[in-house]
């Protein structure tokens, strides 16, 4: 009988035991199977960290890490393109942020839409957008903004507004920090909003302009 009852309990603890396992099993692989949401969550929402959520392109943190995982972004020569909405307050005092925010998202589009692939486009801030267009120089890059500041005079823009913008462009040079590059581009677009808006101001040193002349 105690023979028996020893089989008998040794039996049921190796049923336990074996449950056990199964649910240790069940919890590694539900655990498992977590940890890789998690992670391609985490991935996730790192992408959307560096995306600006109105608009989808780049943000500054976007811009940063770009400039950082892209090396062939940093090669010389690099144009750099700032561009400001005109009279963009007045928009949104005029129409509301609805229109704004609609106005916002198309003006990202038509930007996007001309440049390159290998070109970045980052929402600066309110309606302050840079493009930064490696294997660029100046001259390209003011032809750059030329034609996209023309191709926003071709769009149907929300509650029939004609929409425009003003351009300071720049050139990254290898001895300078990219912010020296896009402070110049800055300077330059303000200095085309002060000559009334609408138009491409560009930073051209005078060594560069000497050298076209000679050439």
């Amino acid at each position: 009988m105690l023979f028996r009852s020893a089989i008998g309990w040794l039996t049921i603890l190796s049923l336990s035991l074996r449950t056990q396992l199964k649910d240790s099993k069940a919890a590694i692989a539900l655990l498992s199977t977590i940890n890789k949401a998690l992670q391609l969550e985490t991935r996730e929402l790192a992408g959307q960290a560096h995306i600006d959520p109105l608009t989808g392109v780049l943000n500054r943190q976007g811009l940063r890490a770009a400039l950082m995982n892209t090396s062939s972004l940093l090669t010389d020569p690099m144009a750099v393109i700032f561009i400001d909405i005109d009279h963009f307050k007045s928009i949104n005092d005029t129409h509301g942020h609805d229109i704004g925010d609609e106005v916002l998202r198309k003006f990202a589009s038509v930007i996007a839409s001309g440049i390159r692939s290998s070109d970045r486009l980052v929402r600066w801030g309110g309606e302050e957008f840079l493009i930064i267009c490696p294997m660029t120089n100046v001259y390209q890059g003011r032809i750059l903004a030329d034609n996209l500041r023309h191709s926003l005079h071709q769009q149907t823009w929300p509650a029939g507004l004609r929409v425009t913008a003003s351009f300071g462009v720049s050139q990254h040079h290898e001895r300078d920090e990219v912010g020296i590059a896009i402070k110049r581009a800055d300077a330059e677009l303000y200095r085309a909003k002060q000559g009334g808006r609408d138009r491409v101001c560009a930073y051209i040193p005078a060594e560069m302009i000497a050298n076209a002349d000679a050439a």
